[in-house]
């Protein structure tokens, strides 16, 4: 009676982890799908601005480690790789619905599934920079570094008006509408979270 209760309960431990193992090929398969494509600076029409040059590839560097990562799970998921100790941590990760350790991002508290979305997003908010010129308001919250950013509005006001940049400070003023026009001086911005 030991011996068909121990096989019995063996194959069901069989039968749920290769569910398993077919719910996280579903959910690798659906990521790699999210993803969007790199950010291609070799076509970007015009200069682009130091920050945001040095953010895309951040972007860049972020998504083709996601997406370097996500192949070789799949493969190792299929049994065409060995399943390591990172793909174990990986497949951990996106089984919990959590942020992989390994990935080189920005600071984010969200789970994988809106961390994939906010993502997408930010990709996007670049992708436009880079292909029609700067936005008329800047998503600082897209930054994976934003003080570059606001250090770079600082430099290109002291330059232009040949002030000592650090005698400058920001100064702000809420708008009740987003601008249709880029700002003469300064810059436009959104996405602060407190």
């Amino acid at each position: 009676k030991l011996l068909a209760t121990l096989r019995s309960t063996s194959s069901s431990v069989a039968a749920a982890l290769a569910a398993d193992e077919v719910t996280l090929q579903a959910l690798v398969s659906d990521m790699l799908d999210q993803l969007p494509a790199n950010l291609e600076l070799d076509l970007v029409p015009h200069a682009l601005p130091l920050s945001v040059h040095h953010e895309t590839r951040r972007f860049n560097k972020l998504l083709a480690c996601a997406r370097g990562h996500l192949h070789s799970l799949t493969l190792a998921l299929g049994g065409d790789t060995v399943m390591n100790e990172a793909l174990e941590e990986l497949a951990t990760a996106v089984r919990f619905n959590e942020l992989p350790a390994a990935w080189p991002s920005y600071p984010s508290l969200k789970p994988l599934s809106s961390y994939l979305h906010d993502l997408c997003e930010r990709v996007a908010f670049f992708r436009e920079w880079a292909t029609k010129g700067p936005p008329t308001a800047v998503q600082l919250s897209a930054f994976f570094f934003p003080q570059g950013f606001t250090s770079e509005v600082l430099q290109t006001h002291a330059r232009k008006h040949g002030i000592p940049v650090e005698t400058l400070t920001f100064d702000f003023e809420h708008l009740k509408e987003p601008p249709s026009v880029l700002p003469e001086d300064g810059v436009c911005m959104h996405g602060f979270f407190l």
